[in-house]
């Protein structure tokens, strides 16, 4: 029954779509539409600017950790912290107050990791900066970062639930981008060369809107 209630708080929690709360009560209109039309902090930030990016990254970051101790506060054992964390992850990617259309889950990641992987955070954060000066793609630099996280809890030696949890967080994430993946796929015509040229280089909203500004 502990199981159920804290993977469903976990779920709910995920579930609350702060950005695009933020937005609508800004602008009054959905953020999904607008910017990268993504429901996270980086939107924001293109949007509304750093004040609201802030907050946005704040809850965010809680909806990954606040799970966490729901999980301990019922007496789940790691399995059940794993399932927590998933669950969250889940309601932020696929909240079912936006017909199951949110965000990709790298501020709820961000939070799961300040409790249970504090050591990997630290490594991911030195990940991000390294390859983001060697590729300049700020999103693409996340995600590698994230990928690279198993092997570095692996070589740790964490604990076997761990590694599971740092190998489902870059998974959720895929399968929330699993769509732009397609598309890309699409756009390069089946061409692998080209398809990772437009990945390492940002080709999406990034060049669209930076595009948009010029003119």
């Amino acid at each position: 029954m502990n199981i159920l209630l804290g993977a469903g708080l976990s779920y709910l929690l995920g579930s609350t779509p702060t950005a695009y709360l933020i937005f609508k009560k800004e602008k009054g209109e959905d953020i999904r539409k607008y910017g990268y039309k993504n429901m996270g902090t980086l939107n924001i930030h293109h949007l509304l600017g750093p004040f609201h990016a802030f907050i946005t990254l704040l809850v965010d970051t809680a909806k990954g950790a606040v799970p966490i101790w729901i999980a301990q506060s019922l007496g789940m054992n790691s399995s059940g912290m794993v399932l927590c964390s998933v669950m969250a992850i889940a309601g932020h990617n696929w909240p079912i107050f936006l017909n199951f259309r949110g965000g990709k889950g790298v501020a709820t990641s961000l939070g799961i990791m300040m409790v249970l992987m504090k050591r990997q955070l630290l490594l991911w954060l030195v990940l991000v900066v390294i390859i983001f000066s060697l590729i300049k793609n700020f999103s693409f630099s996340i995600g590698l970062s994230f990928s690279l996280i198993p092997l570095s809890c692996w070589w740790m030696q964490e604990p076997t639930y761990i590694i599971y949890l740092s190998i489902l967080i870059p998974l959720l994430m895929f399968l929330r981008l699993f769509p732009n993946v397609i598309e890309l796929n699409r756009l390069s015509s089946g061409n692998l060369r080209k398809f990772f040229s437009y990945v390492i280089n940002g080709y999406s909203l990034d060049k669209k809107l930076k595009s948009k500004k010029k003119s």
